[in-house]
């Protein structure tokens, strides 16, 4: 599951296990449009976000173990 909010921070979550994988800070300008809307694509290798200025921003939305065991 993915989560976001009003301050761009985008959480990934494993519901089963009740955890936090990974936070992603979107880092786009903060005083301009906010995100209002989060989609997975059919295949769910892609995120979809959508601004209230109509913007939208795909971002990959697999998450892969780095050689040091964190999630990238």
């Amino acid at each position: 599951m993915a989560t976001l909010g009003e301050d761009q921070m985008v959480m990934f979550w494993d519901c089963d296990r009740r955890k936090l994988l990974l936070t992603y800070e979107l880092e786009l300008n903060k005083d301009k449009a906010k995100p209002t809307a989060l989609k997975f694509s059919h295949n769910g290798d892609m995120l979809i976000i959508g601004f209230s200025d109509g913007f939208l921003l795909l971002i990959d939305s697999k998450i892969t173990k780095s050689m040091q065991g964190k999630g990238d």
